[in-house]
C-alpha cells in the first residue's frame, strides 16, 4: 500500500485525507515513530499471586508476598544472572518452565503481553528487571535483541462502501437478465469480454467443496456443478450469495486416475521452463566466481534479505513460498557458514547462516507428548476411523443430494 511508504517519511500527526483502496475507504494519522528490534530472547521467572490471571486456585500467595519474593530473585540475579534457570525449575509459575527451564527463547515484537514485550524489546542487551503483568510479576533477564529498526504507529479508519437498495435492484436485473441471455459458453465469454466483467476460474473443484476460491457459502453452485445431467458448457442460473451475484459456467470434469497430458501440458511446460531458468542463474552464480551475497546482489540487481525467526519445521521460506529443500539444507550449516549455490521451487539461493539457536535439551517431554495425545484424539473424533472405512470399502458417497 501507498501509504506504508508515506508513513515513513512524514511528520508525527500528519493526517492522510481519505482515500479508496478496496471496497473501503480509509484515513490514517501517523501516532509515533521509533526505532526498535523486531523481536527478542528472554529468560524469566513468573511468581504468580491469589487473584492473577490463570493462576492455580489453591494458589496463597498474596500479592505483597508475591512483590517481596521477585524483589528477592532480582537481587540474586543482579549479583549472578547464571542462576535464572536454578530459580526458575524452583520457583517460577510459568506452566511452560517443565519444558523451557524459564528460557522463551525468540518472540517478535508485539508477541507478549505488552508489559513484558517493553522490557524485552526496549530495554537492553543483559537487562534485569522486574515488571507486573496480569499473570504475576516477572523477573526477566533479556538475552538477545535483533538489529534495531525504524518503526511506526499507525491510526487508520476504515469505512465499508456499500451499495444501497436502488444500487442492488440494478445489478440484480442485470445478472439475472445475464444469466438468461447467454446460454451456452461461446455467449458466456463473448459477454464477459463485451461487458467487461469479472471472470474467475475455479479448477479442481471437490464434490462437497463448500465454498468457491475467495467466496464463502458458495455450496449451492457447487452443487449444481455436480448434478447429474451437468454437461459441459452449460450455464447456471444466477446465484444470490451474500449480496455476490454469481453466474457460472460448467467447463469440463477430471476422472479419477491419471491426468490427461492435454490437461498436464501447461504444467509441466512451466515447470521444465523454471528448471532451465535455474540452470542458467546458476550458470551466472558461477560465472562470478564468488558466494559473497552483496556481490551476487549486486550482479542481479537485487537485494539481500535476512529472516530473523526461519525454524527447521518452517513450511514456507518468507516472501519465496513453499521451499522445504531449501529450509533443510540451511539448517545442515553451522554459524557463519555460507551454503553456496542451491536450487528452490521459487529462486535460487545462497544463504550465509548467521547464528544457529539449538533447542535446550528436555528432560521432560510431556508437554509434547500430550500434545501428540490430543491431536490423535481429536483426529479420532472427527471422522477419521470413518474416512478409512470409506476408503477401504465399496461405498457410494450420495451426499451431494442432500446438502
Amino acid at each position: 500500500m501507498f501509504i506504508d511508504s508515506v508513513m515513513f517519511v512524514e511528520e508525527i500527526g500528519v493526517f492522510i485525507e481519505p482515500y479508496k483502496e478496496g471496497p473501503a475507504w480509509h484515513m490514517a494519522r501517523l501516532m509515533d515513530r521509533q526505532v526498535r528490534p523486531d523481536s527478542a530472547s528472554a529468560e524469566h521467572v513468573l511468581i504468580a499471586y491469589q487473584g492473577a490471571f490463570r493462576t492455580d486456585p489453591n494458589l496463597t500467595r498474596t500479592k505483597e508476598e508475591a512483590a517481596l519474593l521477585a524483589d528477592s530473585i532480582y537481587n540474586v540475579l543482579t549479583q549472578d544472572v547464571s542462576r535464572i534457570t536454578e530459580i526458575a525449575i524452583a520457583l517460577s509459575d510459568d506452566g511452560s518452565v517443565a519444558s523451557n527451564s524459564g528460557n522463551l527463547g525468540w518472540f517478535n515484537d508485539g508477541e507478549m503481553v505488552y508489559e513484558f514485550n517493553k522490557a524485552a524489546i526496549l530495554g537492553n542487551k543483559g537487562d534485569i528487571t522486574v515488571i507486573e503483568t496480569p499473570f504475576g510479576y516477572h523477573v526477566i533477564h533479556v538475552t538477545d535483541q535483533s538489529q534495531p529498526r525504524e518503526k511506526v504507529r499507525v491510526a487508520q479508519i476504515e469505512v465499508p462502501i456499500e451499495y444501497s437498495a436502488k444500487t442492488y435492484d440494478e445489478y440484480y436485473a442485470v445478472a439475472s437478465r445475464f444469466a438468461g441471455e447467454n446460454d451456452t459458453r461461446e455467449k458466456f465469454d463473448q459477454a464477459v469480454i463485451d461487458q467487461g466483467l469479472d471472470k474467475r476460474e475455479a479448477t479442481y473443484l471437490r464434490e462437497m467443496q463448500m465454498d468457491l476460491p475467495t467466496f464463502e457459502n458458495t455450496r449451492q453452485v457447487i452443487r449444481w456443478v455436480y448434478m447429474d445431467d451437468r454437461e459441459v458448457g452449460d450455464v447456471s442460473p444466477m446465484f444470490d450469495i451474500g449480496g455476490n451475484l454469481i453466474v457460472a459456467v460448467y467447463t469440463g470434469s477430471r476422472e479419477e486416475g491419471v491426468v490427461p497430458y492435454d490437461i498436464m501440458k501447461e504444467r509441466l511446460v512451466n515447470n521444465l521452463l523454471n528448471e532451465r531458468k535455474a540452470d542458467y542463474i546458476m550458470e551466472k552464480m558461477n560465472a562470478i566466481g564468488t558466494d559473497d551475497l552483496s556481490a551476487i546482489a549486486r550482479e542481479f540487481n537485487t537485494r539481500v534479505d535476512t529472516n530473523r525467526n526461519l525454524t527447521f519445521n518452517s513450511r514456507n521460506l518468507p516472501g519465496y513460498g513453499t521451499e522445504h529443500n531449501v529450509i533443510g539444507r540451511i539448517f545442515t550449516y553451522n554459524d557463519g557458514e555460507n551454503t553456496g549455490i542451491i536450487k528452490g521451487n521459487a529462486g535460487v539461493f545462497v544463504v550465509e547462516v548467521a547464528r544457529i539457536y539449538a533447542a535446550p535439551e528436555l528432560e521432560d517431554y510431556s508437554s509434547y507428548t500430550g500434545a501428540k495425545m490430543m491431536d490423535f484424539t481429536s483426529r479420532v473424533g472427527n471422522n477419521y476411523p470413518y474416512q478409512a472405512i470409506l476408503k477401504n470399502a465399496e461405498v457410494k458417497d450420495y451426499r451431494r443430494y442432500f446438502y
